[in-house]
């Protein structure tokens, strides 16, 4: 579906750089040379790794753009501003035609966010001041930044904004909760380069806390799905009405649940392994020797 495509690219690229900066997250507590390994093995990964490429290339050629739009598909492009209000495809299926997929999907990532949550929670250090000094060990990431300090405290308000922008225009154009998330997740990570710490020097960022987003998200998601039970609908159909040339939509109370809770889970990836230091860095990495020093003691 063409109209959907803005949606797809903004998705995609989006979350390669929050990808991207969760792996710089990782990568700083590792040490600077990986263990040799045999030539044999390297050789053995490195074909893997291209023929693993090479298929998901040839599956993403073929099933992209060679075949006809199909029956439901025009449907969707036909109906969906008549029967939800809405002209952004995309959104309209995930957050009326198939809310229920999109709930399953927002409770997996709460479900990881919480388990990331529990399962890193002795593993933050303490916040470090701006000005602390790095050790000769220790990659040199949060050093030398007062320039990306003061961007950030212009930047961050612009992005925030920006990120209420596409939430609030996500129901007729390229936008909607996901991806306002990640635009607000953005913000969040670029406080953490910034500063060491969730939000930096922005209060709205840092007082964020990654189980009350997840929480009042999935709550949100919930109430308004209960809330077409109590109206005599099946769980979860949106509720449509018009305030003078205003259309209103119970969709975008759905769509606000997806927006917390995809925060929360930026805000936990953030804080978690933004306070993974070497030492445990290596115990997630080599946890037979963990659990033999523990045995020891």
């Amino acid at each position: 579906v063409l109209a959907g495509a803005p949606d797809v690219a903004l998705t995609l690229l989006l979350v390669e750089v929050l990808t991207a900066v969760a792996a710089v997250l990782v990568l700083r507590s590792l040490p600077n040379r990986f263990p040799r390994v045999r030539r044999r093995r390297a050789l053995s990964s490195g074909l893997l790794a291209i023929a693993t490429g090479v298929v998901a290339a040839g599956a993403t050629w073929a099933f992209t753009g060679h075949r006809e739009r199909s029956f439901y598909g025009t449907y969707f492009v036909e109906n969906a501003k008549a029967e939800t209000g809405g002209s952004n495809v995309v959104n309209t299926i995930l957050v009326d035609y198939r809310a229920l997929d999109t709930l399953g999907e927002t409770t997996v990532l709460g479900i990881a966010a919480l388990g990331l949550t529990i399962l890193l929670r002795q593993a933050i250090q303490q916040d470090l001041p701006a000005e602390a000094p790095v050790s000769a060990g220790q990659p040199r990431l949060l050093s030398n930044r007062t320039v990306f300090q003061v961007t950030y405290l212009v930047l961050a308000p612009s992005m925030l904004a920006l990120s209420v922008y596409l939430f609030l225009r996500g129901h007729s154009a390229p936008g909607g909760g996901f991806i306002a998330a990640l635009v607000a997740g953005i913000a969040i990570t670029f406080g953490w380069m910034a500063h060491g710490r969730i939000g930096g020097r922005v209060p709205v960022i840092r007082s964020m806390r990654s189980q009350p987003l997840i929480g009042a998200g999935l709550i949100t998601c919930l109430a308004v799905g209960l809330a077409a039970i109590v109206l005599g609908a099946p769980f979860l159909t949106p509720v449509h009405t018009s305030l003078g040339v205003l259309s209103l939509s119970s969709s975008m109370l759905f769509d606000l649940g997806v927006y917390l809770v995809v925060t929360g889970l930026v805000v936990a990836v953030v804080d978690r392994l933004g306070g993974l230091g070497p030492a445990v860095a290596h115990q997630l990495h080599h946890p037979t020797e963990a659990l033999g020093a523990r045995g020891r003691r």
